[in-house]
């Protein structure tokens, strides 16, 4: 910036593909800029024309300013109508439109019926099938077709969010699906051996469950990112203390992905138990689906009590369950 006579000016060079002008100046202490209220303009073409993108990025600005959802739908419609192949134009319209309808029946067909005709015209054309797939998608909720559509584009031309998209619904089922044999596998543990499923102690050496005749075992599921499996640890460690008389030993397995940080935390704890880690097919052997469970084994290596979730007023339960065991 210059100063002149009456005040400072800058002289600044709008590219050639500028769409809206907005300002925004600071020395570091002061601001001055257009605020939310903004008086940004569109930039006209030599045409006479606002260049591309200029409807597409003041839908932005309106929104700003607090504009209404039909001003911003027609906003948004002007830019595909002056740039009818700027699809990701047609993306915004799509998502305003539907949202302004409330998604009612007359907004999905309207939009269908855009996506008809760009089809004839675009079918191969990656960025239409990016648009396509973005709409069926997060608009239209038609996860099975979106992902049929996602499929025909190459990775490196996927919009970034058309590259997130996942099958929600089979994602469900499958964790639906896995909750369900796991709580079969504890139903069937109950009251029986326990499995030849081993963990690793800290010193990464290979311990078996099914080791320590005559001796009882509690054993904890927890994670550091789970405060509730933390505070378990605390009180069955506690109780279990009042109770090393019966001979139970205390086995608490970590579930974090990342060793160190679950040792960092051991080391705040400073409970005098025996912490492990996971091995192989443990948690799926067990029927591990939350944290904390806990495991109380017998000297004879069965099975008694399986107690999945904790909460204070579980503690009295889970001391007379420590006591039963030997």
């Amino acid at each position: 910036m210059k100063r002149g006579n009456d005040g400072w000016k800058a002289t600044i060079d709008i590219p050639a593909n500028a769409a809206v002008l907005s300002y925004y100046f600071t020395d570091g202490r002061h601001r001055e800029d257009n605020g939310e209220k903004t008086f940004a303009a569109y930039v006209y073409g030599a045409d006479g024309k606002p260049v591309k993108n200029a409807h597409f990025y003041m839908t932005s600005f309106l929104l700003l300013a607090r504009a209404d959802l039909d001003t911003r739908v027609k906003e948004a419609e002007m830019e595909i109508v002056e740039w009818p192949e700027n699809f990701r134009a047609y993306s915004l319209y799509f998502t305003l439109l539907f949202e302004r309808d409330k998604g009612r029946e007359k907004s999905r067909k309207q939009i269908y019926e855009i996506l008809q005709k760009l089809e004839d015209k675009y079918r191969d054309n990656d960025e239409y099938l990016n648009l396509t797939a973005r709409t069926l998608f997060y608009v239209l909720r038609e996860t099975e077709l979106a992902l049929k559509v996602k499929g025909q584009i190459a990775p490196t031309k996927l919009w970034p969010e058309v590259f997130m998209m996942y099958d929600r619904e089979g994602k469900e089922e499958e964790r639906r699906r896995i909750t369900l044999e796991r709580e079969q596998r504890r139903t069937a543990l109950l009251n029986a051996q326990v499995p030849e499923v081993s963990y690793l102690d800290t010193a990464m050496v290979r311990r078996s469950l099914r080791s320590g005749k005559d001796q009882a075992a509690l054993v904890v599921f927890w994670a550091t990112t789970s405060e509730q499996s933390m505070d378990a640890l605390r009180r069955l460690s506690a109780a279990w203390e009042r109770h090393r008389t019966k001979n139970v030993s205390l086995i608490a397995v970590n579930l974090d992905p990342d060793e160190m940080i679950a040792r960092r935390k051991m080391a705040e704890l400073a409970l005098p138990i025996e912490y492990a880690f996971r091995d192989g097919a443990m948690v799926a052997d067990l029927g591990v689906d939350a944290i904390p469970t806990v495991f109380f084994i017998d000297p004879q290596r069965v099975i008694r009590k399986i107690a999945v979730g904790f909460s204070p007023t579980d503690e009295a339960d889970f001391a007379k369950a420590l006591q039963e065991l030997p």
